[in-house]
């Protein structure tokens, strides 16, 4: 094995001595610099953030892991409960309305 390269903790093969992510099993293996860490929005490489631009395929600096993973997903069925709390109100306000006058 070549100076330059070291083997994988997690899956053996043969990988370069400051690699932060496994090409082979795809395992992350410095935590220390994973915050440091930007995905590339044109090939998902994961490089260093002091980087101006994607080692890979050079495009510009994208967002970072952790904003990807923290934007939240919105509710997609809000109409449908919407839909169903004014169909329960009606049906509660009709039974009610119903009640009232037979007394």
């Amino acid at each position: 094995m070549d100076s330059k390269f070291k083997k994988c903790p997690f899956c053996a093969e043969e990988i370069n001595i400051d690699a932060i992510k496994c090409k082979h099993c795809g395992e992350l293996l410095k935590s220390k610099e994973i915050a440091q860490l930007i995905a590339c929005k044109k090939c998902n490489n994961l490089y260093n953030n002091k980087l101006p631009k994607c080692p890979k395929c050079g495009n510009p600096k994208a967002n970072s892991i952790l904003e990807k993973e923290a934007k939240p997903v919105p509710f997609k069925d809000d109409k449908v409960l919407l839909y169903g709390m004014i169909f329960v109100l009606i049906v509660v306000t009709l039974y009610v309305i119903s009640n009232w006058n037979s007394k």
